[in-house]
């Protein structure tokens, strides 16, 4: 979900920012990062 910015606000590492409307409004979204998969059981290999 993306949210408004006020003026003067410094930017922060991890969000994207973006230009909208022709109020020319800026407006902050989180960053999408990769995700870990969950430590599951090791699978034996068949030989």
């Amino acid at each position: 979900m993306a949210v408004k910015v006020k003026a003067g606000e410094k930017r922060e590492s991890g969000w994207l920012y973006f230009v909208k409307g022709k109020a020319l409004e800026v407006w902050k979204a989180k960053m999408a990062r990769g995700r870990k998969k969950g430590s599951g059981k090791a699978k034996k290999k068949r030989r």
